[in-house]
């Protein structure tokens, strides 16, 4: 199993949420860039970034790491740790944006709008 958050883990995890049974309707309503920041921390020495476009092609959902993409929908940054947290459902995410543990920057509208 590869590890987080290396590039494996995050191609991982794009074909995870590809193959959900909502990915279809989910990323109908959330297509677009979304960029993941993982900030040193913990056993991580060095900075990760990660773009994933979610789309739609054909009626079907795809979820793909990109480079260099133009623009991004969300922007979300944490530490090493929290992104842990996160993962294994340790962290809400509501109260840590609220104490700034947890960073979003960009279309949160749809973020928030989304069902």
């Amino acid at each position: 199993m590869p590890t987080f958050p290396s590039a494996e883990w995050i191609d991982g995890f794009c074909r995870e949420l590809e193959g959900h049974p909502r990915a279809v309707h989910v990323v109908g309503e959330l297509g677009g860039v979304y960029r993941f920041i993982i900030e040193p921390g913990g056993p991580l020495a060095e900075r990760r970034q990660y773009d994933v476009a979610l789309a739609l092609s054909d009626g079907a959902a795809t979820v793909r790491r990109v480079d260099n993409p133009e623009r991004h929908r969300v922007t979300v940054r944490t530490d090493y740790p929290r992104w842990q947290q996160l993962l294994r459902g340790q962290l809400d995410l509501g109260p840590a944006m609220l104490f700034g543990r947890v960073r979003l920057r960009g279309d949160l509208a749809a973020l928030l709008n989304a069902r």
